[in-house]
């Protein structure tokens, strides 16, 4: 096997080197004001990712289940047209409640898909910077991008939590008076 002579050995190290400068110079890394901005955005998504996952889903089911049956059977058999207090205030609101378990039951997991799809388009972005992918005004673009959309996120999580304690407070409040009445 023949050797190669010195040019062609001296190219082959200018190739290598050249080549090596151009992959590091693609390089990017996040800036400390990107890095800050992705540090909190990545914290708000997981509080808020384990703030939801406290809620467990089926409880909320159940009450608009227990809720629905309880009216049922309240409907058919609660003849005091006398009691106007609890027709005209809490029937109403504990069926309001029904509707905002319904509501909440079928919220949770569209909101913990849409927050775990952050945090996963956020972990993509530092792949791609490790690679070189992503430009750094790009990453900027992103950031703001995802800022964004995490601030939606947190407004929907704070919406959640007000409508469930909502829900909750107004069945602990009737719901005896609903079992008194059956």
């Amino acid at each position: 096997m023949p050797y190669p002579n010195r040019s062609t050995f001296f190219t082959l190290v200018l190739f290598a080197l050249t080549g090596g400068w151009i992959l590091a110079g693609c390089q990017f890394t996040l800036s400390e004001n990107q890095s800050d901005r992705f540090s909190r955005l990545d914290s708000n998504l997981t509080q808020l990712q384990n703030s939801l996952n406290t809620v467990p889903g089926d409880s909320l089911s159940y009450f608009a289940e227990q809720i629905a049956a309880e009216l049922i059977q309240l409907k058919s058999s609660f003849r005091d047209t006398t009691d106007t207090l609890f027709i005209s205030e809490d029937l109403p609101q504990y069926q309001e409640a029904q509707h905002y378990f319904n509501h909440l039951s079928s919220t949770l997991p569209v909101l913990q898909k849409d927050i775990s799809f952050s945090k996963n388009q956020l972990e993509a972005l530092l792949q791609d910077v490790e690679k070189g992918k992503i430009k750094p005004d790009q990453i900027d673009q992103f950031l703001s991008d995802e800022e964004k959309i995490t601030a939606d996120l947190i407004a929907r999580g704070n919406d959640f939590k007000t409508i469930l304690q909502s829900a909750l407070n107004r069945y602990f409040s009737i719901q005896p008076k609903v079992e008194e009445r059956l």
